[in-house]
């Protein structure tokens, strides 16, 4: 980019061209609705929390908790239009302006995306951790039921012996009298 040292700047001249411009695309001098103001889609919404558990759906989601909670308050500032570092000086100046406002809404978002994402990790944890017992739980239950078919078994079979001898007995009893 060239320098011109003696460049005389008309702001009167510069904003009529805004102006003009602002007619030309039909904007208007309303307030926009958050609806109507065009947002970037970090993450979408996949699931509407019916249904059954997903856990790798949860990690994931989790995983991102862990890498984005951090909101940055900066951004850097770009315009390809003419006269793009007037815009972007005066972006500046604004930015500048009005940090004493955002600076702290920013850091209570921060501090509730931390608080909330530290939550979500006890969640996980405590997942994991139920998890875990309840296989060893199921396991448990599994080797108690194969023992009790075992001594079910085992108790047939004892049952059917002493019926056995007890008739046995009967039969020596009948023949020693």
């Amino acid at each position: 980019m060239e320098e011109n040292t003696n460049m005389n700047i008309d702001v009167t001249k510069i904003m009529e061209e805004i102006r003009a411009d602002i007619d030309a695309r039909g904007l208007r001098d309303e307030v926009l609705s958050f609806e109507e103001i065009p947002m970037p889609q970090q993450a979408t919404v996949v699931d509407s929390g019916t249904g059954p558990f997903n856990n790798d759906e949860f990690m994931d989601s989790n995983m991102y908790m862990n890498r984005c909670f951090q909101v940055q308050t900066w951004q850097p500032i770009k315009s390809n239009r003419p006269l793009g570092f007037l815009i972007i000086f005066f972006k500046k100046i604004i930015r500048k302006l009005i940090r004493f406002f955002i600076d702290p809404i920013v850091n209570e978002q921060n501090d509730f995306n931390a608080n909330t994402t530290r939550s979500m990790n006890q969640v996980r944890n405590y997942i994991h951790e139920t998890s875990t017992k309840n296989t060893q739980t199921e396991d448990a239950v599994k080797a108690m039921q194969l023992r009790m078919e075992t001594m079910s078994r085992e108790i047939t079979e004892l049952n059917r012996k002493v019926a056995a001898l007890e008739e046995e007995n009967r039969s020596l009893r009948k023949d020693a009298e």
